[in-house]
């Protein structure tokens, strides 16, 4: 069997090989807590039609200017511009800000979230369950001082999110979690695409009453904007404007 070699840059590689030739491989995510799921590359470039509501009804709420984070192919910002929305586009993949930037997209910045410092924004989107660059619960609160730094007054964030308890679920009703985390939304990822390893990361999902607990702390008020299946969530936080 031929050894998989590691790239930093698998999602990158697989928007740069679609964009270029509309090849069509499919990326493997590899989980510590699920069995393997699939995502298709040309998934990744869906326009409004192959959008799921939940992703829609994002996009609807929307007021610019947009800072989305983890833009992926653009597709997301895509759609906003041809709206009149202004997008600024970060992502820590050089082969998504590539593909963007070769579909018309201007501000677009091969940066992660924690560094990012440029403008003042009315939303920060992260779409495709992007809230998980927090990757653990303790830094929820961190992410939301940063986004502080960005917003402008009574900003908002706008995020989808899923309630892993689901899988931790018996037939009973009972639920049995894994002693050693911490959080059970607390996940390890690993990506294949074309015999190619991604390194390991973290990735968080949160539930709505811890996302609401830290939130409220922190200065922002929860809005679910959507449920859907397995307790995946559309959240929208607002800034609240602090009395003078």
């Amino acid at each position: 069997m031929e050894e998989k070699k590691l790239n930093p840059d698998i999602f990158g590689s697989a928007m740069m090989d679609y964009y270029n030739d509309h090849s069509s491989e499919d990326i493997i995510v590899h989980s510590n807590i699920a069995e393997d799921d699939i995502i298709p590359s040309e998934y990744l470039f869906r326009n409004w039609s192959g959008m799921p509501s939940i992703e829609k009804i994002a996009l609807r709420n929307c007021q610019g200017p947009v800072l989305d984070v983890g833009a992926g192919s653009g597709c997301h910002s895509l759609h906003l511009e041809n709206t009149g929305i202004e997008t600024t586009n970060i992502d820590i993949s050089k082969g998504a800000c590539e593909v963007m930037k070769k579909q018309g997209l201007n501000r677009v910045y091969n940066t992660p979230y924690f560094e990012f410092n440029e403008g003042k924004y009315q939303t920060i989107l992260l779409l495709m369950n992007g809230f998980g660059l927090v990757e653990s619960i303790d830094n929820v609160g961190h992410f939301l001082e940063h986004a502080k730094t960005l917003l402008l007054p009574g900003g908002q964030i706008i995020f989808d999110s899923s309630d892993l308890i689901y899988i931790f679920e018996e037939p009973d009703g009972s639920v049995r979690f894994n002693a050693d985390k911490a959080y059970y939304g607390e996940v390890n990822y690993r990506i294949e695409y074309r015999n190619q390893l991604s390194h390991k990361f973290d990735w968080l999902f949160i539930d709505p009453r811890n996302l609401a607990e830290i939130a409220v702390r922190h200065g922002f008020h929860v809005e679910v904007l959507y449920e859907g299946a397995n307790y995946h969530y559309l959240f929208k936080l607002t800034q609240q404007e602090t009395e003078k």
